[in-house]
């Protein structure tokens, strides 16, 4: 189960030139923790430290031990990229396989100019299978 609550106060809530992103009611949708791509097929996993609640499927104590081995793996050092901005740097990345975030955003910081170009999805024809998983024993 993936979603938020009213708002993300993890990101400095208590700093009044942090933008912190505030909803007016709290979103919550189930989806699949493995997708594949459409492109290459590949296995993709989708959580996030901030937007996975849960995995409905496993008892409390499974899925917290699942989330934090998925968690550990996403946000090791190992697995981390950060580029350093300069003016007229321009960065792309496939917003399917990479999970990217950014510095928090301060009220008095510079101005951000952001642009999406989305290529074509393949068609239904060219799916491949969702994966699928089963528990161990």
């Amino acid at each position: 189960m993936h979603g938020h609550d009213t708002s993300y106060p993890k990101r400095e809530e208590h700093d009044p030139d942090v933008l912190v992103t505030a909803f007016e009611r709290a979103q919550m949708t189930t989806t699949p923790v493995a997708h594949w791509h459409p492109r290459t097929g590949r296995t993709l996993l989708y959580v996030s430290q901030q937007m996975t609640r849960e995995v409905v499927e496993l008892e409390s104590h499974e899925r917290d031990d699942l989330l934090d081995a998925l968690f550990a793996h996403l946000y090791d050092p190992a697995n981390l990229l950060e580029h350093e901005w300069r003016a007229g740097d321009l960065v792309i990345w496939d917003n399917l396989a990479v999970q990217h975030a950014r510095p928090n955003v301060r009220a008095d910081g510079p101005v951000r100019t952001l642009r999406k170009v989305f290529a074509p999805t393949p068609s239904p024809a060219d799916h491949i299978a969702m994966p699928s998983f089963s528990k161990a024993g």
